[in-house]
């Protein structure tokens, strides 16, 4: 989701789903039930194509 430019230096890019998948990761309570969701969740989708 993020681009190493230099030092503190960083392109960051974000369409609708990955805000939509950041926002669920972040609301979804860290239980054992939510593991495999977890899991889903913090593999990000692949960059669109320009």
């Amino acid at each position: 989701m993020s681009t190493f430019l230099g030092e503190d230096q960083f392109v960051i890019w974000a369409n609708a789903g990955e805000w939509d998948r950041l926002r669920e990761l972040h609301q979804l309570p860290r239980t054992w039930a939510n593991k495999a969701r977890l899991a889903e969740l913090r593999t990000p989708n692949p960059r669109p194509a320009r």
